[in-house]
């Protein structure tokens, strides 16, 4: 052979390297993207501090990296994988960050969290980082490493066994196809990207045992099929359970090919079992040996969310079933002979005995699985409504139909639609009856798992990345090299033309926007990430003790445990129901006491609601038995009434908490739970909270519900600075001089810490240094820790600032540096 034309049989070799470099750019402009929103400064704390001694390389076990398109399971994956070397677990099987105080069972399956873990003990080693940083930054490269490795072998085996110009085709499809390529995504590790490789390679190593040339051969791949499968099962069960149907729907359709072949009868082309045998055992005996390796005898029960012995014990049935279930099908004359056969001994009873044995054991498998407790949680989980995290927020709609009706079938939808196109040749030839059976019953395998990914896609929007992954393995057999498949230069010109007509639009949604300036545009999902990254460095930092337990929305627990080590109730974990539970019956309680024994019993410590995530509402809904989103009835509830309508009880505080006037008109509420107080005490510092926060108007209702405690020094304070924060000077001085009448009365001495600092500032207000001198060297005097941590930003502030002028400050070096950094550095830096 000439070596132009040795030459020109080896240029398929530039399309999987051009598709490796496609990916390496766009990774590592996703990854800079990443990093610059992660580099993005906190505003109310100081940086973290690295600790080579705290799990998560952050003193307090906070942590730094934001994750793009808020992926709470990304969160999660990092968080226990940071634990797994912490405790030296091998196996995570607890984590005390949900379901507060006891925690909740973790019972995911392990593969990622080690795949994540050796990506991190490489960067540890190459960088010299602790382990726990290492985690953090390894997840920036953990999924398209994952890809990269993925891309390699996929093209690798496809040219083995398909061809050169059909690894070509699935190279360029892996790259390309949307939302599939997608998946693979810098700073959001997911075992999702497991899944997607079992269910790609779970079709192609049975395609390949289909293209085999010998019974021995085939024997022998649809075993290695079978151990794909079985873990694919341990990645994702419920996942590769869709794929599992959808491959006997193939089955079933090529043997049916096979029964109307015309050269089947022939001599020359004798009909030949699909070894299903084999695949099942391999499939079986994988899901058992993960059972063992990952959860055995820790969990001992069935458990039909996880790879266990029932699982197996179904698949191995499966394939003695499917087995014999396609013979029948494809009218294999032994397999009717036997199974009719009325001879001496009863064979065609014996025959009937094993597979009517797997029958019952996978109905009875199914029916188990079908019938599983109905978990709501499901409902709310919004990942199953998610295209993708690129571009701005996603892709995120309640199914195909409502997405195609919101946004037309251009754009995203154009390049998720597309690839279905190759569906069209395929089942052209599969009803042409001049293609050899081989071929014909190759690609009615491949399109069950097609058919049923299809199906799925149509009513959870997040299946077109499995669909995606099923129609890589199609393409692979499409263009395979294989007897009787159409190999003729114009065949593969137009298949090649094909490709390239369905995967453009593909590339064009993939490729990373870029700003005027290089940088990447931050999105309201960006956004989002820093103001809750910052709210969580602030909570830690405030909070009594490391470890405080918040009550907020699913969604912003992940976020607050992971950023702030946190610990929080409520999570859309499936293992996690009692948390959602419990916050459920905390948002939708009715009396304050209910509200109160339940958040004690709890150990909840802040109550956080922010204008973007109102989801406690929908919470407070559900334990009331109201629809989803009706407002009628909600203000019945702790949430939607006491919090919402700021009729607070007495064990209630809200804490001051603002947000920088760029990011526009975003808020967030923190509530604080604390002891009983004295309801005018309260209800001051409730009037004095919307003073800091700027809110005059509703300051203003508080002072007016303060008149009923004419006696109090507290509630003085308090009306003296809403007048104050109104600019009514009359008001002021009346309400001054009347609190000067109470100080001279001694009425001051019995005020709680946070009081007499309030105390301090009006008296300075009024003009009389004298009187506060002698209340802030009170303070002074009387100032600890809990005390310090009691007090609101602006009262610490102009604490610090008072005593500076009253040449009176803290005493205690460790108390004067904590005082100081519990403020913002841009207040810091006026003291």
């Amino acid at each position: 052979m000439s070596l132009p034309l040795r030459l020109l049989r080896r240029a398929w070799l530039l399309v999987p390297i051009c598709a490796l470099g496609f990916l390496v750019w766009t990774n590592a402009s996703r990854i800079r993207d990443v990093g610059h929103i992660s580099d993005s400064p906190d505003w109310s704390v100081d940086p973290l501090k690295p600790d080579d001694k705290s799990p998560t390389g952050y003193a307090g076990g906070e942590r730094r990296m934001i994750v793009p398109g808020h992926d709470n399971y990304a969160y999660q994956r990092i968080a226990q994988t940071q634990q797994m070397f912490a405790l030296g677990q091998l196996r995570v099987r607890h984590v005390d960050y949900e379901n507060a105080p006891i925690g909740r069972e973790v019972i995911a399956p392990s593969p990622y969290r080690w795949w994540l873990g050796l990506v991190s003990l490489c960067d540890s080693a190459l960088t010299g980082k602790s382990i726990g940083l290492s985690v953090e930054h390894a997840a920036l490269y953990a999924d398209p490493l994952f890809a990269a490795l993925l891309l390699l072998a996929t093209a690798i085996f496809v040219a083995w066994r398909f061809g050169g110009f059909s690894a070509a085709m699935v190279s360029a499809g892996f790259v390309a196809l949307y939302p599939f390529a997608g998946s693979f995504l810098p700073g959001e590790p997911d075992d999702f990207t497991l899944m997607l490789a079992g269910s790609l390679w779970s079709v192609l190593t049975l395609l390949a045992g289909v293209r085999a040339t010998s019974q021995a051969s085939a024997r022998r791949w649809f075993w290695i099929a079978g151990v794909v499968a079985g873990l694919g099962f341990w990645a994702g069960l419920t996942s590769e359970l869709f794929i599992l149907g959808g491959i006997v729907l193939g089955a079933l359709l090529a043997a049916l090919i096979a029964r109307g072949d015309p050269a089947r009868a022939g001599a020359a082309r004798p009909y030949q079992s699909l070894p299903w045998r084999q695949w099942g055992l391999g499939a079986g005996a994988t899901v058992l040996a993960a059972y063992l390796i990952d959860y055995f005898p820790a969990r001992i029960g069935p458990g039909l969310e996880i790879v266990n012995p029932l699982v197996a014990l179904a698949l191995a049935a499966l394939g003695e079933l499917l087995g014999f279930a396609t013979d029948l099908v494809a009218g294999s004359p032994a397999a009717v002979d036997s199974a009719l056969a009325d001879g001496p001994g009863g064979n065609g009873l014996r025959r009937f005995a094993l597979p009517g044995l797997s029958a019952a054991v996978v109905a009875g498998v199914s029916i188990a699985i079908a019938l599983r407790p109905h978990r709501m949680i499901f409902e709310m989980d919004p990942v199953a409504n998610r295209l993708t995290n690129l571009g701005e927020a996603g892709v995120v709609a309640d199914g195909f139909a409502a997405w195609v009706s919101r946004d037309g079938l251009a754009g995203a939808a154009a390049a998720t639609c597309l690839p279905l196109l190759l569906c069209l040749p395929a089942l052209a030839w599969i009803v042409y009856r001049g293609t050899d059976r081989p071929f014909r019953a190759l690609l009615a395998l491949a399109l069950g798992p097609v058919a049923a990914a299809l199906a799925l896609s149509l009513f959870q929007i997040h299946w077109w990345n499995t669909l995606d992954g099923v129609l890589l393995a199609l393409l692979a057999g499409l263009t395979a090299e294989v007897p009787g498949a159409p190999s003729s230069r114009l065949t593969r010109w137009l298949s090649a033309g094909l490709a390239a007509f369905v995967l453009f639009p593909g590339v064009l949604q993939l490729i990373p926007p870029r700003s005027a300036d290089g940088r990447p545009a931050l999105s309201q999902v960006d956004l989002q990430g820093i103001i809750e990254r910052d709210l969580a460095h602030w909570i830690a930092k405030h909070s009594d003790a490391p470890g405080a337990v918040v009550l907020a929305s699913p969604s912003l627990t992940i976020t607050l445990c992971y950023h702030g080590g946190l610990a929080g109730l409520g999570t859309l974990n499936w293992e996690n129901l009692d948390g959602i539970k419990g916050s459920i019956r905390i948002a939708a309680a009715t009396e304050p006491e209910e509200a109160l024994a339940l958040t004690k019993g709890r150990k909840v410590k802040y109550i956080v609601i922010p204008s973007w995530d109102m989801f406690l509402d929908k919470l407070a809904s559900t334990g009331l038995g109201l629809a989803p989103n009706s407002r009628e009835g909600i203000e019945r509830s702790f949430v939607g009434g006491m919090l919402a309508q700021i009729q607070l009880p007495t064990w209630i505080e809200l804490v001051p908490y603002r947000l920088p006037p760029e990011l526009g008109d975003r808020w967030v509420m923190i509530f604080k739970v604390v002891d009983e107080q004295d309801p005018a005490a309260a209800l001051s510092r409730t009037a004095e909270y919307f003073v800091e926060m700027g809110y005059v108007d509703r300051a203003g209702v508080i002072a007016q519900r303060l008149r009923r405690y004419p006696a109090s020094v507290a509630a003085l304070v308090a009306r003296a600075q809403v007048e104050k924060a109104r600019n009514d000077n009359r008001a002021f001085s009346g309400l001054f001089k009347t609190l000067l009448f109470f100080i001279a009365r001694g009425d001051d001495k019995a005020l709680p810490f946070d009081r007499r600092v309030s105390l301090a500032i009006t008296l300075v207000q009024g003009g009389r240094a004298d009187l506060a001198g002698a209340q802030v060297r009170r303070c002074m005097d009387e100032v600890d820790e809990a005390r310090l941590r009691s007090l609101s930003t602006a009262s610490l502030f102009f604490l610090q600032k008072l005593g500076k002028a009253f040449d009176c400050g803290i005493a205690d070096p460790r108390l004067h540096a904590l005082a100081l950094d519990l403020l913002p550095p841009d207040l810091r830096s006026q003291i």
